[in-house]
């Protein structure tokens, strides 16, 4: 495989540093600072300043520690730091252009105690002058929202005098286990680097920038889960400008990964369904601790990034140009931190010039960590105006009947919802016609069974359909009313109903299967509420429990309900809350849903055939092949799926011999239902 170039990755996260700050909030109330040391990286050393005592402390004497990341919890600290074998090295030729074997460490701010959780092979070698060497060049982690794993993107190099290769992977570290628990192989032909990652409530994402595509051609995008299962790659379009920064976005109470470019345009991409829309503004960094504290957002002004701070309603300009890894709000949201000339802290209206810092200007980098932060859509501070509805086309594809389709209800300016019964989400286009249909038509998304939204125009008969174009949190775009004389839309006049998760979007697919995240159990209500008086308990599924995916989404007391069936009890439970999923969908190795069930029948797909394993597993040492299934032959399913190997295992019975068979791999069935 292909020598990879890290200096993009320098590219993409440090813009130099400018000179001096003025300006500050009008603070509304004097408070204690409680917040915990501000944490530094300068000249490849970590240093903690204690804003209540003014004082500067020195926490490492390595010199080689790279960007520090900040824990969830704001008290730990994980961070790459050059392998000891590549010291002499750096010494005797200097900062290496490409980035040298890296171990990771997460420090503990409140002991002071470090652990390295990923370090070199006993065999390793780097800049020694043997005819063979070979290392681990490690990125910069990034931890889970729930701060119990890391990802780093590693690659296992070999090298010679005159030739390079390396196979990178991304890997997943589980923090309480203190072991690596996924690992997924990255391998794209024209890769020119693989860069990030970043861990959001949706899973991770790795920037694939092509070989050839310079500054201003489209990238590709990789999402997995966070079992290390590739589940999207997306081809962003070129955009004809540079791509300065990408990061996890909240918008309307759904993430998606911002990408940043040189015309302070940001094109945020579901994780999802792939799809992309241009963000309505750009967006802002704020404390997850403190989400009505200080927040700050940046801008491209002639070919240089300009910072604006907002705290207490006012917008303060910074002279400050650097990147986020460069700028750091406090916990409490109370105070933020910037690099410049040396470390500035802006608390309260007054600016602190942090003394012996200076050092912060030289050629080395220089990084800040305080609070766990996050982006977000910017707070407007003004009501938003109305979406101004799209024009009308001037001839809908296939128009012309809505034989079959319910008689019309809807007009512009009223509230619609989607109905329950059905409990089913409509599909939300960009054009008046199916997807499936029309390919001038693309689903934007779901609208949730519930969900209000407010009619801008329509009618407009569609393919047997009448479409409305409405306006749902604020996405505009083209929704049905109904089909075959049932309603899928309908007038209401009462208020808005309870919102779904907001940091939590849908991942369960009806018809296919979901299981309990391993840990606390789920309830099982009779109706999509927690309300005793609305809904009442009729089972619970443990942790790792796996259950069939009925019915929904359905908005209810702040969560996302699906109805389920698990061991026979239907009723509906709840998705997550906040920022952490309970319910999660069932791949196990597959990247599409999962379609057998216990106690039905199935066979194996056309052509080759399925071994039959004792156990679970295509590890010989503790699974054997006890027999095989044709190709076309056909089982009873007794009991699954089980995990093992990267695949989803179902034990059946054929002509009475009974084992383990799999259904598939990647976006191939083995097994189908019968």
């Amino acid at each position: 495989m292909r020598k990879l170039n890290f200096a993009l990755l320098v590219l993409v996260l440090v813009f130099a540093p400018l000179l001096t700050v003025t300006g500050g909030f009008t603070p509304a109330q004097a408070q204690a600072i409680t917040d915990p040391p501000l944490i530094l990286l300068m000249d490849g050393d970590l240093w903690a300043y204690t804003e209540s005592l003014g004082t500067l402390r020195q926490l490492t004497r390595w010199g080689y520690n790279q960007l520090p990341v900040v824990a969830p919890d704001n008290n730990r600290i994980a961070y790459a730091s050059v392998a000891e074998i590549a010291i002499d090295a750096l010494r005797r030729q200097g900062e290496s252009p490409n980035q040298p074997p890296a171990n990771i460490w997460i420090w503990d701010v409140s002991t002071g105690n470090a652990v390295r959780v990923a370090q070199q092979p006993p065999t390793a070698s780097f800049g020694a002058g043997y005819p063979t060497e070979t290392f681990v060049r490690r990125s910069a982690p990034t931890w889970s929202p729930d701060g119990t794993m890391l990802a780093w993107i590693e690659e296992a190099v070999t090298q010679t005098a005159n030739q390079s290769s390396s196979v990178p992977q991304l890997v997943i570290y589980d923090v309480k286990l203190g072991a690596v628990r996924a690992t997924a192989a990255l391998s794209n032909p024209n890769a020119l680097a693989y860069l990030g990652p970043l861990w959001g409530a949706n899973g991770i994402a790795v920037r694939v920038p092509l070989s050839g595509a310079g500054g201003t051609s489209g990238d590709i995008f990789q999402f997995y889960d966070n079992n290390g299962l590739r589940r999207l790659e997306v081809n962003l379009p070129s955009q004809n400008a540079i791509m300065i920064d990408y990061r996890w976005v909240n918008h309307m109470g759904q993430e998606y990964l911002g990408t940043a470019f040189s015309t302070n345009k940001w094109v945020l991409i579901n994780p999802v369904n792939a799809l992309t829309l241009d963000a309505p503004s750009v967006p802002e960094l704020f404390a997850v601790n403190s989400p009505t504290g200080v927040s700050a957002r940046w801008l491209v002004d002639q070919s240089s990034i300009r910072w604006i701070a907002t705290g207490n309603g006012q917008d303060v300009p910074l002279n400050f140009n650097g990147f986020p890894t460069q700028f750091a709000i406090a916990p409490s949201g109370q105070a933020l931190a910037y690099i410049a000339d040396a470390v500035y802290i802006l608390r309260g209206g007054k600016t602190t010039r942090i003394a012996g810092t200076e050092r912060v200007a030289t050629n080395r980098i220089a990084y800040l960590a305080w609070g766990y932060m996050n982006w977000r859509s910017s707070r407007a501070t003004t009501a938003p105006p109305a979406p101004t509805p799209l024009p009308l086309p001037t001839q809908a594809q296939g128009a012309g009947t809505c034989v079959g389709a319910p008689a019309a209800r809807l007009a512009p300016n009223m509230s619609a919802r989607v109905t329950l019964d059905p409990p089913r989400p409509n599909s939300l286009n960009t054009q008046p016609a199916p997807p499936s249909r029309s390919p001038n038509s693309a689903q934007l998304g779901l609208i949730p069974a519930g969900s209000v939204v407010t009619v801008l125009a329509g009618p407009v008969c569609s393919f047997g359909f009448q479409w409305y174009q409405v306006n749902f949190n604020g996405q505009v775009g083209w929704t049905a009313e109904g089909e075959a004389g049932v309603y899928w839309m309908e007038p209401y006049g009462g208020p808005a109903p309870s919102a779904c998760a907001p940091n939590l979007p849908p991942r369960l697919i009806i018809g296919s299967q979901g299981r309990v995240t391993p840990g606390v159990p789920n309830a099982i209500r009779s109706g999509p509420s927690r309300q005793n008086g609305v809904s009442s308990v009729v089972g619970t599924i443990p942790g790792g429990g796996v259950f069939n995916v009925l019915n929904g989404p359905i908005c209810g007391d702040g969560l996302t309900w699906w109805q389920v069936s698990y061991l026979g009890v239907t009723g509906w439970t709840a998705e997550g809350e906040n920022f952490t999923y309970w319910l999660e969908p069932l791949y196990c190795g597959l990247q599409v849903p999962s379609r057998m069930r216990a106690g039905g029948m199935g066979r194996v797909t056309p052509g080759l055939p399925n071994a039959l394993r004792s156990q679970p597993s295509t590890n010989d040492a503790i699974s054997v092949v006890i027999g095989s299934i044709p190709g076309g032959g056909i089982f009873t399913v007794i009991q699954g799926p089980a995990c093992g190997d990267g695949m989803a295992w179902w034990q059946v019975n054929y002509n009475g011999i009974i084992g383990w068979t799999s259904e598939g791999q990647g976006t191939t069935y083995w097994l189908e239902p019968q």
